[in-house]
């Protein structure tokens, strides 16, 4: 009985190692763009009425030549995203260091989660995200894609404004949500939500050449 299981173990060890390298062969080996997709809600758009359509799903759908590697979950934090690089979990440090383009879309689901944000909670946030931007520029020098927070009451705007600040100097492309027209929101009670036109829209953005 001993020698059947670890017989099956062998062969599922020996499957993984398989499997691995033929994504790894994949990844490197086929002519596409590579997009590494960190993100929370936002990302996802499983929470903002947008029909669970997000920009990753168009991506992939209008465009036979992308890979497209998901780090996305509707509640993922800052923190996660730091573990995750530490960590080498799913070999994202791989996958960020092979990209054509990395998205960063982070902070929606952290910051709404607080009933107040304190000078600590901002301070915190924006030292992770410096960290990240840190950490994903010694891998890949290519193009990265920082988000701003979508603020429909104003109140991320000093958020913002660094975010601003650091993708000059991080040197990536900003993608400010508060900036699209009105038509890409539904208004719902007086909260303002990105539909699936938005996160079309934000597709074509993300892959439009600079």
């Amino acid at each position: 009985m001993f020698k059947i299981k670890r017989r099956y173990k062998l062969l599922i060890i020996i499957f993984v190692s398989i499997t691995s390298i033929f994504i790894i062969y994949k990844f490197l080996n086929h002519k596409k763009e590579y997009i590494v997709s960190i993100g929370d809600y936002l990302s996802t758009g499983k929470i903002l009425y947008s029909n669970n359509k997000n920009y990753n799903k168009y991506l992939k759908e209008n465009n036979n030549k992308l890979f497209l590697k998901e780090y996305c979950k509707d509640d993922l934090t800052t923190y996660n995203v730091l573990d995750l690089i530490k960590n080498n979990e799913s070999k994202i440090n791989f996958y960020i260091k092979n990209a054509n383009i990395i998205i960063l879309n982070i902070g929606n689901f952290e910051l709404n989660n607080y009933k107040e944000l304190s000078n600590e909670i901002i301070i915190d946030f924006l030292n992770n995200i410096y960290t990240i931007l840190e950490n994903i520029r010694k891998l890949n020098d290519g193009k990265i894609i920082l988000f701003s927070i979508f603020n429909d009451s104003n109140k991320y705007d000093l958020i913002n404004k660094k975010l601003l600040s650091y993708s000059k100097e991080f040197n990536t492309k900003y993608i400010d949500l508060n900036k699209l027209d009105m038509n890409y929101y539904y208004n719902i009670n007086g909260k303002f939500y990105l539909n699936s036109k938005a996160y079309y829209k934000i597709s074509k953005m993300i892959i439009k050449k600079d």
